[in-house]
């Protein structure tokens, strides 16, 4: 007796087309990784340009620049955990993900601050004799506006010059997604190659 339940034949046009969507995707993502990182990590190449707090305060602009400020004074009482979930599973653990700081320029009244962020749970002595090092820039109006909603900018209300700095941005950062950005891209060129090869029909 013959079996009238017969597999589906599979449809070599459509599965062409799957995988040339497939490699489009990648090829889109890997470009547009290495149109930003590229330059990205050509910059950072000659390293942080070094100088001081009121240096970084005369040339911050909205533009990012990567510095080492050599100067200033930590504000332990500033720190602020930042907790988010990190998925394991099906279940999500909350870790810390960064810690964020007050650096003045050490007067009474400071009149320069930089709102500096850094990746993973730091503590007060983690930052004895620590040169940030980051991009630079000056901090936007949205930005303060919240530092202000959360109360944490009351005690620098004072300060002319409000700056923020990337404390975990630069050439290894950049470097890492640029290798990401590398192996997407060859990878959609040999998808693209597989998909052009498969039959039409």
């Amino acid at each position: 007796m013959e079996n009238d339940t017969q597999k589906p034949k599979s449809d070599p046009a459509k599965n062409r087309r799957i995988v040339l969507i497939l490699a489009g995707v990648m090829l889109f993502f890997g470009f547009y990784l290495l149109v930003f990182l590229v330059p990205d990590v050509l910059r950072t190449a000659s390293g942080p340009a070094s100088m001081t707090i009121e240096r970084a305060a005369e040339v911050a602009t909205d533009d990012s620049l990567y510095v080492s400020i050599e100067d200033g004074r930590w504000d332990c009482d500033t720190i602020t955990h930042v907790r988010r979930r990190s998925a394991t599973g099906t279940t999500g653990t909350m870790t810390t993900a960064l810690t964020e700081i007050f650096l003045t320029d050490g007067k009474t009244t400071p009149n320069i601050v930089v709102f500096a962020d850094f990746s993973g749970k730091l503590t007060c002595g983690d930052f004895d004799g620590l040169m940030p090092t980051g991009y630079l820039t000056q901090m936007s109006d949205e930005q303060q506006q919240d530092l202000t909603n959360e109360a944490r900018l009351a005690k620098f209300f004072r300060a002319e010059t409000v700056l923020a700095l990337c404390g975990y941005c630069g050439t290894e950062n950049s470097m890492i997604g640029l290798m990401f950005g590398i192996v997407i891209t060859l990878g959609g060129i040999a998808v693209l190659i597989l998909g052009l090869r498969m039959p039409k029909e």
